[in-house]
C-alpha cells in the first residue's frame, strides 16, 4: 500500500527544496483493565481483562520550520490529516492499544503535531514493539516517510517546509499558490483545500 502513496506525493520533490529532518523516539507500555466482553460495556462490572497499551513517542526536528500530513495506510486506502501550523520541532507518536498477552488484534494509530488519522485494527503475533517495524531516523521534506508499520497497516508522514505554506483561518495551512500550481490537479487540491480526507487506490 505504501508504494502508490509514495508515488502520489512524489511530484513534491520537483517543486520543493528538500530539508533534512531527524526523527527519534522510544516505546513505553501502559497497563489497562478492559471488559472481558462487549456485553459488559457500560455496566461497570467485571470480569476484566488485563491489557497493555503500547506507545512510541518521538520528536521530528528540522533546522527550518515545518508542517506535515499524517497518513494511515491500510489495504487500498490512505487516511490523511494536516498538522497544526509550522514549528521547528514537533511531536509524533505511534499507538498500539489493547495487547492481551497473546496473538490478537490491537488498535493501531499514529499522530503528528495535532493531526490524528483514524486508528485501525491489525492482527499481530508478538507484543509491541517486537511486532512493529519502525522507519529510518533520517528523512527529508517533500516525500512520504514511513514512521511505523504492523499487520498490513502503515503510519507515515509527508513533511513540508514551513516557508512553502500559508496559514489561514482556523490555523489551517495550505501550500502557497506559486508552488501548488506546478503540481498535478488532485495533489494540488489536497494541499490547498481541506484539513483531512481519504485517498483510494486500485491495485
Amino acid at each position: 500500500m505504501v508504494d502508490p502513496v509514495f508515488e502520489y506525493f512524489r511530484p513534491l520533490r520537483d517543486v520543493l527544496r528538500g530539508e533534512e529532518v531527524r526523527i527519534a523516539g522510544a516505546w513505553s507500555p501502559k497497563p489497562q483493565l478492559r471488559y472481558a466482553s462487549a456485553a459488559q460495556l457500560g455496566t461497570g462490572e467485571g470480569p476484566y481483562l488485563q491489557t497493555v497499551d503500547w506507545r512510541w513517542d518521538g520528536t521530528v526536528e528540522c533546522a527550518a520550520s515545518l508542517v506535515g500530513i499524517a497518513i494511515l495506510m491500510v489495504e487500498e486506502r490512505a487516511y490523511w490529516v494536516k498538522s497544526q501550523p509550522p514549528v521547528a520541532q514537533a511531536a509524533v507518536s505511534v499507538m498500539a492499544a489493547g495487547w492481551a498477552a497473546q496473538a490478537d488484534s490491537v488498535s493501531f494509530g499514529g499522530a503528528f503535531h495535532g493531526a490524528y488519522p483514524p486508528s485501525v485494527p491489525v492482527q499481530i503475533s508478538d507484543e509491541p514493539p517486537a511486532s512493529f517495524v519502525l522507519g529510518s531516523e533520517e528523512t527529508s521534506t517533500g516525500l512520504l516517510h514511513v514512521v511505523a508499520g504492523a499487520g498490513g497497516a502503515t503510519f507515515g508522514l509527508v513533511l513540508l517546509p514551513g516557508a512553502a505554506v500559508k496559514v489561514g483561518r482556523n490555523r489551517l495551512w495550505h501550500l502557497r499558490n506559486e508552488v501548488a500550481s506546478r503540481l498535478p490537479p488532485e495533489l494540488n487540491g489536497l494541499l490547498t483545500r481541506g484539513r483531512s480526507g481519504e485517498l483510494a487506490f486500485v491495485r
